[in-house]
């Protein structure tokens, strides 16, 4: 019985601190997801053929479902073989860049960067 009980005990110690931890993504802090319309602004090509381009666009934020952004419109960038439609809503996963600007995170539909 006493054995028992310690046993218990020494579980909960050992088990309690990580499931409360289990919740923090460091990683992904920073992260929003929303969703939105992108406006494109800007365009660079960046292979010989045209197939890759680097656009920078104006988010338009309709709906926040997770994080906290500093506004509307973000200044975001994206990767892909053509823009996103100026009329359409689509949903973005966002990280921010250096420099300020957030980075749309590839979603499977082949657009926007790889974020791990």
């Amino acid at each position: 019985m006493w054995l028992s009980l310690l046993r218990r005990f020494v579980l909960a110690a050992i088990c309690l601190p990580l499931s409360a931890c289990a919740h923090i993504d460091p990683a992904g802090s920073t992260e929003l997801i929303v969703v939105g319309q992108i406006e494109t602004l800007s365009s660079e090509v960046l292979d010989e053929w045209g197939l890759n381009v680097a656009f920078t666009g104006a988010l338009k934020i309709t709906r926040v479902l997770k994080g906290n952004p500093s506004g509307s419109p973000l200044l975001v960038r994206y990767i892909a073989h053509s823009a996103y439609a100026p009329d359409r809503e689509s949903k973005f996963r966002l990280r921010p860049a250096k420099n300020g600007d957030w980075l749309v995170c590839r979603q499977g539909n082949g657009r926007g960067y790889i974020c791990r």
